[in-house]
């Protein structure tokens, strides 16, 4: 059995040349299982965090950008079973 552990990607701030590697990657593994870890969202836009006011999306925005890669990867990996544990900025909104 072939798993992938994915985490911390911070869409849609993430990093997309990093993430482009990852998906070239994990596409050449028979992958059964993916996990996907915390942190799969940045959720900057609703953080308590300081903000960079050129750099925020809209909470929706950020959801959107998410489904998008996250439905890329189902595609690519159509029969694995996929388990998340979904935080936003390690201990949920803030």
């Amino acid at each position: 059995m072939r798993l992938v552990f994915l985490s911390d990607i911070h869409f849609p701030n993430h990093d997309k040349a990093a993430w482009r590697l990852t998906m070239r990657l994990v596409k050449q593994l028979n992958i059964d299982m993916v996990f996907l870890g915390g942190d799969i969202i940045d959720a900057h836009s609703v953080s308590k965090y300081p903000k960079n006011p050129d750099t925020i999306l809209g909470l929706q925005e950020e959801l959107d950008t998410a489904f998008l890669e996250l439905s890329k990867l189902r595609q690519m990996f159509g029969k694995a079973k996929f388990y998340s544990m979904v935080e936003l900025n390690q201990s949920g909104l803030h």
